[in-house]
């Protein structure tokens, strides 16, 4: 079965990190109109810390929505929680 509560955290952590992605996308795409390659290759850390957490929470993800090898919807989810 699954646990509901930790499904709600997770996925609002989920969210917070796809809102800061997005928002560094953005920027990014800023420095790309500006052609400031400069600001370009020092953003690159922050780029690949970005894509390891989410590659992270990827696999949160799987682990929390395959335990105890459950193969659901997320409307079949919804509709038992």
């Amino acid at each position: 079965m699954l646990d509901y509560h930790k499904m709600l955290t997770f996925f609002e952590e989920y969210i917070s990190h796809y809102r800061e992605l997005l928002k560094f996308e953005n920027e990014k795409l800023q420095m790309i109109f500006a052609d400031d390659i400069e600001a370009l290759n020092k953003s690159i850390g922050r780029e690949q810390a970005l894509i390891m957490k989410t590659n992270s929470l990827e696999n949160k993800r799987f682990e929390l929505l395959s335990g105890g090898n459950e193969n659901k919807t997320y409307k079949q989810i919804i509709d038992e929680a």
